[in-house]
């Protein structure tokens, strides 16, 4: 089980945990980025286009297994939508896709499968996210079945987010692949905001018009989100 370097009363009160709390001369823990504590955790986010019509909620399974003898500890994240106007067109709780995503300390952040209707795709190996350790500017390539996949961190950037919090930074992180059609792997490539103790809290897939910014989330119970994972 993963220990994080963050206090348990920053992440009991989702308060101002930044990179400044894990930044080394060597580099950003990315997976500290990343958490998986809790029975279940859920982040909803609104887009900066007002004409679309639901809210995405992205939710852990409670019901995920503990392997302990698996090389990694999946978690499956379930994107669906929450209708938030009067739209004859928008469908309560539809599920947009479904990520499988790991986090430790020894791997970094990768994702492991995609699942988008009837569609499921095994990435083996996963696809890296994020390194375990990572630099401003510095790149992860990973090649998945002939197809080349590079992770970059970006940099620090001002939050976007939709809440009223103190979050000063966040971890900026891009994934691409080598194929000519955006469309392809568009459910998965993108832009993507990540805070210490909180996860991604915004996100632009390559299909996306305009960037999800987060605007709810939720860790339950709370004396399961202690950090650990």
């Amino acid at each position: 089980m993963n220990r994080m370097l963050v206090t348990g009363l920053c992440m009991l009160a989702f308060g101002a945990c930044g990179p400044k709390d894990t930044l080394t001369l060597s580099g950003t823990d990315m997976y500290e980025l990343f958490p998986f504590d809790g029975d279940v955790r859920t982040w909803e986010f609104i887009n900066l286009d007002e004409g679309i019509s639901y809210s995405l909620v992205a939710k852990t399974r409670a019901e995920d297994p503990l392997d302990e003898t698996a090389e990694y500890r999946i978690y499956h994240i379930d994107y669906t939508t929450k209708c938030v106007q009067t739209d004859p067109n928008c469908i309560e709780d539809e599920l947009i896709r479904t990520l499988g995503v790991s986090s430790d300390v020894t791997n970094g952040v990768l994702i492991h499968s995609l699942e988008v209707g009837s569609s499921l795709i095994n990435y083996d190996p996963p696809l890296v996210l994020a390194g375990k350790e990572m630099k401003a500017g510095e790149t992860v390539v990973t090649d998945t079945d002939g197809q080349i996949w590079t992770a970059t961190f970006v940099g620090f950037e001002a939050c976007p987010v939709r809440l009223n919090v103190d979050w000063r930074e966040c971890v900026h992180i891009t994934l691409e692949d080598d194929d000519a059609d955006p469309i392809t792997n568009g459910d998965v490539t993108g832009d993507y905001w990540a805070i210490v103790g909180q996860n991604i809290i915004a996100l632009q897939l390559t299909t996306d018009v305009n960037q999800w910014q987060l605007s709810k989330i939720a860790c339950e119970p709370l004396d399961t989100c202690l950090g650990e994972w």
